[in-house]
């Protein structure tokens, strides 16, 4: 279960990117939505690159690389140029997923409620309910609303809040786990001192 320094240092710096990252959607979500297609772009413009530059050191090398490698890395970047500099299609086109997304799950959550009036369920009510109120968002997001972004960047926020709190979580349970096991180890080795010179 133990992990090198690096990795921790990672997963630390990682937690703490997505907490503050995450928080800072309470504050302005609109505008941090925008953030949020820049970063996109950022990343695919990286991934991308880093792509690129794996095929032509495997090509510089010698080693066998395949053509889709570099198209791949290509398309990715370019994607990501325009999205970074496209953030207002970048806002709509999170918007409209999410709307897509929001559509799906009302329509699951209408069938959820039919299926259980139909057994007698008594808690038909509650996902009568969701999926009603998923519809209604799937619909401001589908006009472009801002209420719908309000939610959309509420929602990403509370989700890279709870990311980085678990990834950070889960290094503390790490780190608690092998002090009480190098405890564990030292009192074991005390008491086989201790047998042994008695």
């Amino acid at each position: 279960m133990q992990k090198a320094g690096d990795n921790r240092w990672t997963q630390v710096l990682t937690g703490v990117f997505f907490l503050a990252l995450g928080i800072s959607f309470f504050f302005g979500p609109e505008k941090a939505f925008d953030r949020l297609g820049l970063l996109i772009g950022l990343a695919l413009i990286v991934l991308g690159g880093i792509q690129l530059i794996g095929y032509f050191v495997a090509r510089h090398k010698g080693d066998e690389t395949s053509l889709m490698r570099f198209l791949t890395g290509l398309v990715t970047l370019v994607f990501g140029v325009i999205l970074a500099l496209n953030v207002a299609f970048m806002k709509m086109a999170l918007l409209l997923l999410f709307g897509i997304w929001a559509a799906v799950m009302g329509i699951v959550k209408l069938i959820v409620a039919y299926q259980y009036r139909r057994d007698g369920v008594n808690s038909w009510k509650l996902p009568l309910a969701a999926g009603i109120g998923s519809l209604i968002f799937s619909l401001f997001a589908f006009l472009g609303k801002s209420i719908a972004v309000y939610i959309a960047a509420i929602v990403t926020g509370l989700y890279f809040t709870l990311y980085g709190i678990y990834s950070l979580g889960e290094l503390t349970y790490e780190w608690a786990w092998e002090r009480k096991e190098k405890a564990k180890a030292a009192r074991k080795e005390t008491t086989d001192e201790e047998m042994a010179q008695d």
